[in-house]
């Protein structure tokens, strides 16, 4: 199906009517050059279209008609064309209902798509080792001997920005280190990390080799006291924080019930893990 015959750059519509939809890239916003990836326009607003635009108005925009998932969500998939280092790709979506075509949402967030395998590729090493405990500190170090002025680190399976620290020049070799709060079951998986220049800050080097962190032992995941709106794991050597130690079986409780259900949802299908905790921002989490 098409959308309305819209010749009109996106910034010239009526927007901010409506909720904003989120975008992301999937399966991550770093793709190889030359490569393809596919960017997810979604909202738990029934919108009827959503709407595709290149940062700056430049081409026309895309339109493709919203799809009802089981949950609720409503969503989009985009297909974008094979990246180029010579285009700096960043876009931006919104959504609209077919009776009103010409008022369109709020915009997304600006999402910027990051080029890879344009220079060599940079190293990456844990400390204190591969394997951790839950609430052992642990850091990712990117380095390289060539020139970088920033290292970036993504983790295999998330759609979202990666992680982006400024170089440090030391013993003759540049580096970033990368310092995980307390480990936690999540921070479990594989890691790589790429090195930018300030000039071209979306074209990155090739990948590091990958790095598997191994989380081992129980400990509540992501759970953690910042003094503001987060618990802090009931395990061993972190109740460190003044809260009744009585809490700890029932957010123990709380936390098995929330990953038997992101079990449960896994089985629903690509891209629905994670929806149900993202309801109240109005975002989604792909797989």
């Amino acid at each position: 199906l098409k959308g309305p015959s819209l010749s009109l750059a996106c910034f010239f519509l009526l927007g901010g009517m409506f909720n904003k939809p989120s975008l992301v890239a999937l399966p991550s916003p770093i793709v190889t050059s030359g490569g393809s990836v596919t960017l997810q326009c979604g909202s738990w607003q029934a919108f009827d279209w959503f709407v595709l635009c290149s940062e700056g108005g430049e081409g026309h925009p895309r339109h493709l008609d919203a799809q009802h998932q089981a949950d609720g969500w409503f969503q989009a998939l985009f297909p974008v064309d094979p990246m180029s280092p010579s285009h700096r790709p960043t876009y931006r979506c919104y959504g609209y209902f077919s009776s009103s075509p010409y008022v369109w949402s709020t915009s997304s967030l600006i999402l910027e798509l990051l080029i890879s395998g344009v220079s060599r590729k940079p190293s990456l090493s844990v400390l204190p080792g591969p394997t951790v405990a839950p609430g052992e500190n642990v850091t990712l170090r990117c380095q390289s001997p060539s020139l970088f002025d920033a290292f970036l680190l993504s983790k295999e399976g998330e759609a979202g920005p990666p992680l982006h620290l400024r170089s440090q020049h030391q013993d003759g070799v540049f580096q970033a280190n990368f310092p995980l709060r307390p480990a936690t079951l999540d921070h479990g998986g594989t890691y790589r990390c790429y090195g930018s220049l300030g000039s071209t800050p979306f074209l990155l080097s090739h990948p590091s080799d990958p790095l598997e962190l191994v989380v081992t032992g129980e400990g509540l995941s992501e759970w953690s006291w910042d003094g503001a709106s987060h618990w802090a794991p009931c395990s061993a050597g972190s109740l460190l924080h003044p809260f009744p130690l009585l809490l700890c079986p029932l957010m123990r409780s709380l936390y098995l019930i929330d990953r038997w259900n992101i079990k449960k949802k896994s089985l629903m299908g690509r891209n629905q893990r994670g929806r149900q905790t993202m309801r109240d921002s109005g975002l989604r989490e792909p797989n």
